[in-house]
């Protein structure tokens, strides 16, 4: 996906360029149980709002899943490592990763951005390295 904001009258976001590239619920030939997630989101361009930063941030993600299908409940490991960069004050840019521009893929809970209460209202989505491990178990289908 590519965006060019030239003019939001919402959000100062005017001015911004977003590179987005996802790739979703990849089975590994080979691994039939391990199923990989990924995206990664570049702004770049000068806001317009009249301070005229440039942008420079990124949001990342990489996460992988093992199925353990042939164990009781059908046990799932997930591991998702993320990264969206923060503001660095030493530098008149600005690499404030903005979220709204990062995936609204959302497979199930915790699956949306990082975190599940905050990430649903988009905030304190920047600045943050974190590191997650899951382990799912269903008794049932349904």
């Amino acid at each position: 996906m590519y965006l060019d904001i030239i003019d939001g009258n919402a959000l100062p976001f005017d001015g911004i360029k977003l590179w987005n590239l996802r790739a979703h619920n990849i089975t590994v030939p080979g691994l039939g149980q391990l199923t990989l997630w990924a995206e990664v989101a570049i702004e770049r361009g000068s806001d317009r709002d009249g301070g005229g930063n440039h942008n420079a941030a990124l949001g990342r993600y990489l996460e992988g899943a093992w199925a353990f299908d042939q164990v009781l409940w059908k046990p799932a490991l997930n591991y998702r490592y993320i990264h969206l960069s923060g503001d660095d004050p030493n530098t008149r840019g600005n690499e404030e990763f903005r979220g709204l521009f990062f995936t609204f893929y959302k497979r199930a809970w915790d699956t949306g951005y990082q975190g599940e209460i905050a990430s649903e209202y988009h905030l304190f989505n920047d600045n943050q390295v974190t590191q997650m491990v899951k382990l799912r178990a269903s008794p049932r289908e349904n």
